[in-house]
């Protein structure tokens, strides 16, 4: 039955049906390319509405059809939408193509990121990671895909805090592109600017947890110089005392005032 009706809105579609559905997706990319969301989604949804008439609801290029609709829908916002074309594209592809295969993982890095863009870190992790493994069966562990999916895994890591794990991953993209890619290339760069990146954000967080420790601890609203170095080397252990020195007036008593120490840790976040 589901044959009788494909050959059926074959023919009305016309016999040029497939040509019709493939033009209507390169307008559909131009649109988007320049700008036009809303025609660029119509040209899209033309797409998709032919191939399911003419190919059935579970053929690959419905997938490919999706995948192209949620691309778009995720640039006007509707992440619900462009999630939900997505996992329609990644259902269809593992009944096409199995589990391990890479139209699957491009699927689940899809979802990744539109997951992270609706703030559920949990499962663009696990989306993220399963992209991962399956390109790592595929690919094998020395490839830029790989790499680049380590560093957005790092970024998702280091988003939910996870700041030891985020850096293992950071530190193998950075080997991967090493290897492939040489260490002067702008990939390379990238890999090991995010995970210095990573590194001051670390000490940052560290150095204001110790601040909040201690204004609740002493009330005076000023703290030792030996402290005020101890947090300060957090954040650049490079510091001597010296330096550290002239980040703030010293009273005679050899204490500093907690909000000067404030303003040393914020004045590089404010200047980025």
């Amino acid at each position: 039955m589901k044959q009788l009706d494909c050959k059926i809105n074959k023919i009305a579609f016309g016999p040029e049906y497939e040509e019709v559905a493939k033009k209507c997706s390169a307008m559909g990319f131009v649109l988007q390319e320049r700008g036009n969301l809303d025609s660029s989604e119509k040209m899209f949804r033309h797409a998709l509405l032919i191939c399911e008439r003419t190919l059935g609801l579970e053929h690959r290029c419905v997938a490919y059809s999706c995948d192209n609709l949620g691309s778009v829908l995720l640039d006007t916002g509707d992440l619900d939408g462009a999630e939900a074309m997505h996992r329609r594209s990644l259902k269809i592809k593992e009944k096409e193509h199995g589990l391990e295969h890479l139209d699957v993982a491009s699927s689940c890095q899809h979802l990744s990121n539109i997951l992270m863009a609706k703030h559920d870190l949990d499962g663009a992790e696990m989306m993220q990671l399963r992209a991962l493994m399956t390109m790592q069966k595929v690919l094998g562990p020395l490839h830029p895909q790989i790499a680049i999916s380590c560093g957005k895994l790092g970024g998702i890591l280091q988003d939910k805090g996870k700041f030891h794990r985020a850096k293992r991953f950071f530190q193998c993209s950075i080997r991967i592109n090493e290897k492939i890619l040489g260490p002067t290339h702008p990939e390379t760069i990238k890999a090991q600017q995010k995970l210095q990146q990573m590194s001051e954000a670390t000490n940052q967080e560290t150095a204001i947890r110790l601040i909040i420790e201690q204004l609740d601890t002493d009330r005076t609203g000023r703290i030792s110089m030996t402290k005020f170095t101890d947090i300060i080397k957090t954040m650049d252990p490079s510091l001597d005392s010296s330096m550290i020195g002239s980040l703030t007036g010293i009273s005679t008593d050899g204490t500093a005032n907690i909000t000067d120490l404030v303003y040393c840790i914020f004045d590089p976040l404010i200047e980025q």
